[in-house]
């Protein structure tokens, strides 16, 4: 690729580091004459392919702005949001309700050991406002508790694990770490989301973040006697 000028260049090939710097030793080597995927060979403890087809195999990232490509980018970050559709926060919660509650439900029965959930440190964060953002809990192990005050106390059998990407790592690509283990029970997330919430969603003590607030708000942008009428009775 001497002289080359521009075009897409493989950065990362089987995990080790391939431009515009080349590292990873004799280890990197071996995996790649293997054609071993490192990442789900630590996964899953042995030794496991690369699972993408023929004319990827192998390959992790590609990049395309030479050896200045953390520059050009720092400089241009407009790009990351280009043409890029936000998620709907509302719908991720919606999506993983009830399957949370069914399987945290079935990790009660006496032939289970109970459930783990692993979700991304954004999915966690978007269950909160469905949750009513309680307060967690820290245990003397270094985990926390999401038990609600009027569920009895019993044997922890559903965890959560909210993981997120360690961005301050060295290592390429950097790991997956877990920031918080949660003990909880369905019968407590129940609680938060179908009582709390539409409690607290009508309250008057919600200062403009209760639900009758953020309909006028969303009203008052093409009914405009609506904000006045609201301003005159308060």
């Amino acid at each position: 690729m001497t002289g080359r000028s521009g075009g897409n260049y493989v950065s990362e090939w089987f995990g080790y580091r391939t431009w515009p710097g080349v590292g990873g030793g004799n280890d990197a080597l071996e995996v790649q004459q293997r054609g071993r995927c490192p990442f789900l060979s630590a996964v899953t403890r042995e030794e496991r392919d690369c699972v993408k087809n023929a004319s990827s195999s192998g390959v992790c990232t590609i990049n395309n702005h030479e050896n200045r490509f953390a520059e050009v980018l720092q400089e241009n970050d407009r790009w990351l949001a280009e043409r890029i559709e936000g998620p709907n926060i509302a719908n991720v919660f919606k999506r993983t309700f009830y399957q949370m509650m069914l399987k945290f439900q079935l990790g009660v029965h006496p032939r289970s050991v109970g459930t783990a959930l692993a979700v991304p440190q954004a999915v966690w964060d978007s269950w909160q406002p469905h949750l009513g953002r309680p307060l967690l809990v820290s245990g003397n192990d270094g985990t926390h508790a999401l038990r609600h005050p009027a569920v009895s106390g019993a044997g922890v059998r559903a965890w959560i694990l909210v993981f997120d990407i360690d961005a301050n790592s060295v290592l390429h690509p950097n790991p997956v770490a877990v920031t918080r283990t949660i003990a909880t029970d369905a019968v407590s997330i129940a609680r938060y989301a179908l009582e709390d919430v539409p409690r607290h969603a009508f309250s008057a003590a919600g200062e403009g973040d209760t639900l009758v607030a953020a309909i006028h708000r969303r009203l008052s942008a093409w009914w405009p006697d609506l904000s006045q009428e609201t301003v005159t009775s308060s």
